[in-house]
């Protein structure tokens, strides 16, 4: 079985990061987890990697995979909380000959969801990568290019 790195870029989310920790701790496949913390106004405990200023999404998830040691990486955001079997599901579909595994991204069952809420859901096959659920080969991720910040309009 491939070493597997989880990343966790996180920006002021000490409040979600307990949920997100447990899911993991809940895996049953063995992992290292690498959480970045992406400037937060209080240092997030336990983070492995510190970006002064913020510096987004993108160059957290990028530093987060230079400190990580897995030849799968697997990205999760600080406020998911990914459902029992999450890794297993994904090494299965990379051992089935997939480089990119994309997984479902859905609110917790009875979450009321607003309006103007950002909530992201990913239940079907898309183009878009959505890295709340994304697992990688980090060879792969690696000839990519890893990830490109936002073009500032």
């Amino acid at each position: 079985m491939p070493s597997v790195s989880v990343v966790v870029p996180a920006r002021d989310a000490g409040a979600w990061l307990p949920a997100c920790r447990a899911a993991l701790g809940a895996q049953e496949v063995e992992h290292e987890l690498v959480l970045v913390d992406d400037g937060s106004r209080e240092p997030l405990a336990g983070a492995r990697v510190r970006l002064s200023p913020a510096r987004g999404a993108a160059a957290a998830r990028n530093a987060g995979v230079a400190a990580a040691s897995g030849e799968v990486v697997a990205f999760t955001d600080a406020d998911c909380a990914p459902a029992p079997g999450w890794l297993t599901a994904a090494l299965a579909a990379l051992d089935a000959g997939a480089d990119v595994v994309q997984g479902p991204v859905v609110p917790p069952p009875g979450a009321h969801v607003g309006p103007f809420d950002r909530t992201l859901r990913v239940t079907a096959p898309s183009p878009l990568f959505e890295t709340a659920n994304l697992v990688v080969r980090r060879a792969w991720l690696e000839r990519a290019g890893g990830f490109a910040a936002p073009v500032a309009a």
